[in-house]
């Protein structure tokens, strides 16, 4: 049968335990709150479009200033993009921060950073402004606006 202080140690055991686990509960709740109110903005070089990317990815807005009704449909469509892309990429790494505060251990936003890079191309200088990766020429004919998927008529 232990004694009494063998018991008391198993006690106090169980308070640390108890009071561990109340402190990863606030770190989570603390994590949730800091990574739902994630916001990240992206402005195209020229200035024409910005998004908004909130947690997870979620496109929140994409305001368009007058410099946008002066790009073709394809301009815009490739500077929409890649500026989401931009906003969505600047998003993860802030969300990939938050973790990696409640994980000191990993190397969770070095690894988000080298990922976005290698796999969409997409630059981790905070400072550079969205950049389309490449504009299809003008004359790409790949909408089919003249009605057939066979070239122009």
């Amino acid at each position: 049968m232990p004694d009494m202080e063998e018991l008391q140690q198993k006690m106090e055991r169980l308070r640390q335990m108890g009071a561990q686990a109340e402190q990863r509960l606030q770190d989570t709740d603390q994590l949730s709150e800091r990574i739902s109110a994630v916001e990240a903005k992206a402005t195209s070089a020229d200035k024409a479009v910005t998004v908004t990317a909130g947690p997870g990815g979620s496109v929140t807005n994409i305001e368009f200033t007058k410099d946008a009704t002066k790009l073709s449909p394809i301009q815009l469509s490739s500077t929409v993009m890649s500026t989401l892309r931009q906003a969505v990429a600047q998003a993860a790494r802030e969300q990939a921060g938050i973790v990696q505060e409640f994980a000191p251990e990993g190397d969770i936003a070095e690894r988000v950073r080298r990922t976005q890079e290698e796999v969409l191309g997409v630059s981790t200088d905070p400072d550079d402004t969205a950049q389309p990766r490449s504009a299809p020429a003008e004359d790409d004919d790949d909408d089919f606006e003249d009605g057939t998927f066979y070239g122009r008529r």
